[in-house]
């Protein structure tokens, strides 16, 4: 099969104002910590704070302003919003803010900024408050504060808290998350983008788009979510947005923590880093341990007897780098990593009548389910930075390697949803009983059905950027030029067993090893971009251009089948902000949403294409006490698409099948704000945000992907709540700090349908209560207690895979935080 796609530059790309929020990865430090030499460094246009960046903005496209590796050229050099500082005005810097990166302060301001020195260690977050305060289109910074603030392990739990980002919970750990992103499709998150420091983390991003590996939040330090025009820089996924995570930067100086806890489920967390740094170089070692006994328990134990999880995540890095004081710096870092997966998980709900009996219920046939999973990480970048030119290029593999072995139905094809969801009718009310022990099978085809899913990902590639920067008399431009080239693989190797329940165990029905799947995949992407932004006083314009030149192949060595698929996309856009009043900014932009085909799909499988447009307004700088933002976006889908995965309850048969959805039309908008009042030495950190999303198909259809099936002209999206509402409020006096969290999530449709969700159609309507309270015994030691979900309840959270869950119980923590 062949796809050739090409669509002409009729709007411009709006590449997140070029770029999300500027994080200059400079360390905040003691302000004895100036640079090696104790020299001033003048921020002239281009320079970049000591320890330069930590990443590179983006996943081989760039954008001119939010560069993790440079400072914008109208705003002098910047620090990183998400400092270590303990001073009150940068306390709500960044702290929930939800803005892009884009330009800096007015051309009238410029010479006096270009004029201001900046000292290693010292605070400068005026030029990153100017950058997200112009840009032309949204992105959401969650800063380092803000992650410690209720300090969580969920990713789900971080990321609701920004609007327009939705999640369906799973295992209730957040251990492969459901993300979507303006009402992209959220299974597995494969309609997002996701990155670690700038660099695509997927196992194979274009050959099996589906994160099956997701980092560990605990150690990172920043995420930025990027939606609408802000993701296309970071593509190939660009309909919804992007997420890049910040692991922790080598420090300035010698600096260290632990990290240790133990809670409910026997939760334990050990968590440590050290770091130190001299005039030229430093390092970094860092490593994660997380496990549960698990929240749910098993009718009989035919295996492990915990549902819980041990996950590890251990990362070095090291860096060399010239002179802080030269004209020209130069930068080196190598990152390498490892992480590791064993967890007793299935992909096996309840019936209704059996979660509302007992919510935390697992039914014992689902005893031997066991994800197992290894993870290599080697990044190497370099960086050039000058004025005006800046130079970054980075070099990455990843290997990963898991195998599922977990129920997935009846050796007869009988399937496990339908049974779940209809236990009593007809031949699946026997079903159900052999599923849950009551009944032995009487036939071969009754037995259950355990597969092994063993799958070997690659991906590797290089990625570089080229940035120059000037000013003809008022007009101040930047030019950036950027190629990612891309390589991922998959080797799929399904094999399946049948098993009889004997009393309390599983054993085989003798009939041997059944293959179900044999095959491999590959791509090779190669990713350029150009970004232009012109500045007039208050006015930013920002047009661009994207393309996405893929060449898949597909090889199914049980059939003989071989395909090649060819995509080629141009991805135009535009963004523009005009700053009305000083604190007061409009902003508006356009761009293509796309996201390609992965190989192996039938003839006429077509990419996902949109036509996004967003306006809002924003009042205040992220470094202001005060901050808001309010966006209305439309995606006009020319082709949603659909994708099959054993998360979404597909058959083995379909499982990573694509599906055209055609034409569909989601709309919202977001709000949100921050203040942060401060009283003498008590300071109370206040925050909320909102998301109000409409979705509806405008074509009729009938699919064999089991969320989409028979569609009619007007039916709403599955797995996109109506309301989502997030507030968080916070006291913090001397040494205490107290810290509250509450989410609320409207009901969401199990399939595509219209008018009132029926009865085992949806979910319930969530509402969570989080709290994390501390104190800081001595100086550097902190004790702390986490209580999640308070209110212990129970509401039905997904019918995917395979039946009802619900996600977190009431769980509890407490822990010690040490830091030197």
């Amino acid at each position: 099969m062949t796809t050739r796609t090409t669509t002409l530059l009729v709007s411009a790309l709006a590449l997140a104002g070029l770029s999300g929020p500027a994080r200059a990865r400079a360390q905040q430090s003691d302000s004895s910590d100036q640079s090696p030499s104790g020299a001033e460094v003048p921020a002239t246009e281009g320079s970049e704070p000591a320890r330069g960046s930590d990443s590179e903005p983006d996943s081989g496209s760039g954008t001119d302003s939010g560069s993790d590796s440079d400072s914008d050229s109208d705003s002098g050099s910047d620090s990183d919003s998400d400092s270590d500082s303990d001073s009150d005005s940068d306390s709500d810097s960044g702290a929930d803010s939800s803005a892009d990166s884009g330009s800096s302060a007015d051309a009238d301001d410029e010479d006096a900024e270009e004029e201001e020195p900046f000292r290693v260690g010292d605070e400068v977050v005026t030029g990153q408050a100017e950058e997200i305060f112009h840009t032309g289109g949204s992105a959401h910074e969650i800063s380092e504060e803000t992650l410690e603030r209720l300090d969580y392990d969920d990713p789900n739990s971080i990321l609701v808290a920004v609007p327009g980002v939705y999640v369906r919970q799973e295992d209730g750990f957040g251990l492969r998350p459901n993300i979507g992103i303006r009402g992209a499709n959220a299974e597995r998150s494969r309609r997002v983008t996701l990155m670690e420091d700038g660099v695509l983390l997927g196992p194979a991003p274009y050959s099996a788009p589906a994160a099956y590996y997701f980092p560990l939040v605990t150690r990172m330090t920043g995420v930025d979510v990027f939606m609408g025009a802000a993701a296309i820089p970071y593509g190939p996924h660009t309909v919804g947005g992007a997420i890049d995570f910040h692991d922790r930067p080598i420090p300035t100086r010698h600096e260290g923590g632990l990290d240790l806890a133990l809670g409910s489920t026997w939760y334990g967390r050990f968590h440590a880093h050290y770091g130190d740094s001299n005039e030229w170089g430093g390092f970094l070692v860092e490593a994660v341990h997380l496990r549960t006994d698990g929240i749910r328990q098993l009718d009989f134990v035919a295996g492990d007897s915990t549902t819980g999880f041990d996950r590890t995540d251990i990362v070095a890095r090291g860096e060399l780098h010239g002179d802080l004081t030269a004209d020209i710096y130069h930068r080196f870092e190598f990152t390498v990593g490892l992480g590791l997966e064993r967890s007793n998980e299935t992909y096996v709900g309840l019936t209704d009548a059996d979660l509302r009996a007992n919510p935390w219920r697992r039914y014992g046939a689902t005893g031997t389910d066991r994800m197992d999973w290894w993870r290599t990480r080697v990044m190497a970048r370099y960086e050039l930075l000058s004025d005006p030119v800046d130079l970054v290029v980075t070099a990455y593999r990843h290997d990963f390697d898991r195998a599922w072995q977990r129920l997935d139905g009846f050796v007869d094809g009988t399937s496990l949803a339908d049974v779940i969801a209809n236990p009593t009718s007809g031949r699946n009310a026997f079903y159900y009983d052999v599923l849950t022990g009551v009944e032995p099978a009487t036939t071969g085809g009754q037995a259950l059905l355990r597969v092994l899913n063993h799958r070997v990902f690659v991906s590797q590639g290089v990625q570089a950027r080229v940035r120059v920067r000037a000013q003809t008399d008022e007009l101040r431009h930047t030019i950036e030029v950027g190629l990612r080239l891309h390589y991922d693989e998959i080797a799929r190797h399904h094999t399946g067993v049948g098993l009889f329940i004997d009393g309390s165990a599983l054993v085989s029905d003798h009939q041997g090893e059944r293959q179900l799947t044999l095959n491999r995949a590959q791509s090779i992407a190669f990713s350029p971009y150009v970004a232009y932004q012109v500045r007039f006083r208050g006015l930013t314009v920002t047009p661009g251009l994207r393309l996405e030149a893929i060449r898949g192949e597909f090889f199914d060595m049980m059939s003989g089948l071989f395909q090649i698929t060819e995509q080629a996309q141009l991805l135009p856009g535009l963004g523009v902000t005009y700053e009305v009043l000083p604190d007061v900014a409009a902003f508006a932009g356009v761009h293509q949403g796309y996201s390609p085909v992965a190989p192996g799909q039938p003839d006429g499988t077509r990419p996902e294409l949109s036509w996004n447009y967003e306006i809002g307004g924003r009042y205040g700088r992220v470094d202001s006490p005060t901050h808001g933002q309010v966006a209305f976006f439309l995606s006009d889908y020319q082709n949603i698409t659909g994708e099959c995965s054993g998360a979404g309850g597909c058959p083995e048969a379909l499982v990573d099948r694509m599906f055209n959805g055609d034409r569909a039309t989601i709309l919202g908008i977001e709000a949100e704000g921050s203040h942060t009042f401060v009283v003498d030495e008590t300071r109370i950190p206040l925050r909320a945000n909102y998301t109000y999303t409409y979705t509806r198909f405008a074509t009729a259809f009938v699919s064999d992907s089991p969320q989409f099936g028979t569609v009619s002209v007007g039916d709403h999206l599955p797995y996109i709540p109506e309301h989502q509402l997030t507030a968080g409020a916070g006291v913090e006096w001397r040494m205490l700090r107290a810290n509250a969290q509450a989410l609320y999530v409207s009901p969401m449709r199990d399939v595509a349908s219209v008018g009132p969700i029926l009865a085992g159609e949806g979910t319930d309507e969530q509402f969570y209560l989080d709290l994390m309270a501390s104190v800081e015994v001595f100086p550097g030691i902190r004790l702390y207690v986490r209580g999640e979900n308070l209110t212990n309840s129970a509401p039905i959270v997904s019918r995917r895979p395979y039946g009802a869950r619900t996600g977190r119980p009431l769980l509890v923590q407490g822990g010690l935080e040490a830091s030197f």
